[in-house]
């Protein structure tokens, strides 16, 4: 192990030893509802999300990244030319589309309420509206339909008002090999809600 390896330990919070931490969850279908995580949160406006992720394959037509219901979700577009588009309650239609992206490079999106930040840049405002998700939110899809996403997740966060609620870091049980996200603050083990496998990364 390199110093610079043994300084991320050092920072980072610790797993119970039943568990091992992992660099990222990768998702492995193209199918709605086919391998994701429902955090068992239902988003409102007053939620903030913060996920680092990354494209593996560019077949990610109208796939998702995460979302609930049409009021809070990223989804995929175009093949080749891979963007990200969020939408924003009472905004309707209105969208908008982040820069394309680049396989196998990690990108921080925050949606911070009605602001989106594309690696810490403001990208969007949305019109400020009052909402609660029908769907609890999910990662690698979202309740309202369309297609799985092809995509790693590195990390996850979630707050509501200002106050962290999920804290998932990819890993997975030792005991039996079960790949999911452990969370720092309701200490649960996240695990596919899918019939289709996840790829865990190299163990951190």
């Amino acid at each position: 192990m390199n110093i610079f390896s043994m300084m991320l330990l050092c920072i980072q919070k610790t797993l119970p030893s039943t568990y091992q931490r992992v660099e990222y969850i990768q998702s492995n279908s193209y199918e709605h509802n086919a391998n994701y995580i429902d955090t068992g949160v239902r988003a409102t406006n007053n939620t903030t999300i913060e996920i680092k992720f990354a494209y593996y394959t560019n077949q990610v037509s109208w796939s998702r990244i995460y979302g609930g219901d049409s009021n809070l979700r990223t989804q995929t577009y175009s093949n080749l030319e891979i963007s990200t588009v969020c939408y924003w309650g009472a905004d309707g239609s209105v969208q908008t589309t982040l820069p394309t992206t680049t396989l196998n490079k990690t990108y921080t999106i925050k949606q911070d309420k009605n602001y989106l930040y594309l690696d810490n840049e403001l990208k969007y405002t949305f019109n400020y509206s009052t909402w609660t998700s029908s769907e609890n939110f999910r990662l690698f899809s979202s309740g309202d339909g369309d297609r799985d996403g092809l995509s790693r997740i590195y990390s996850f966060k979630m707050y509501d008002k200002g106050n962290l609620i999920r804290d998932f870091v990819p890993c997975y049980r030792k005991s039996d090999g079960v790949i999911g996200f452990y969370d720092f603050v309701t200490k649960h083990f996240f695990v596919n809600k899918g019939t289709v496998a996840f790829t865990k990364g190299p163990d951190v």
